[in-house]
């Protein structure tokens, strides 16, 4: 996912690399305040990363139930969210998706799977008719 993200933020994702320098900014300023002596979100424990990701999106746990609360780094965590589900489902070939891992989860095939049937819908294409009658003719 990072060699994704990383690719994403040198080209097609190139304007939200302000975004990601400031709200990586504000979450290390964030775990140094609540946590002293943790410099960085890596260094936090398993609970620590938990929390803090619960508060930058913006998810307060009200009882039961969930809402949301704005947050100044909301751009911030839907940003990362948005890249790390694409890089999840893109095509391996799209630098993202080791061994399937996306599609596996969803279900998906790797293999090419697209099999139109053909004549159905293009039965009315002007020329279809003519093509066929040629590849019969093979």
């Amino acid at each position: 996912m990072v060699y994704f993200i990383d690719h994403a933020l040198t080209t097609f994702a190139s304007d939200t690399l302000p975004i990601y320098q400031k709200g990586l900014a504000e979450l290390s300023a964030m775990v140094g305040q609540k946590y002293p002596g943790i410099k960085q979100f890596a260094d936090a424990s398993d609970e620590q990363q938990k929390a803090l990701m619960q508060e930058i999106s913006g998810e307060i746990n009200a009882g039961n139930g969930r809402r949301r609360q704005a947050t100044t780094s909301t751009n911030f965590f839907q940003t990362v969210w948005q890249h790390t589900l694409f890089g999840f489902l893109v095509d391996p070939a799209g630098g993202g998706n080791r061994d399937y891992a996306g599609w596996k989860v969803i279900g998906r095939d790797p293999a090419h799977s697209f099999a139109p049937p053909f004549g159905f819908y293009d039965k009315d294409y002007p020329g279809w008719q003519a093509a066929m009658a040629a590849t019969e003719k093979k």
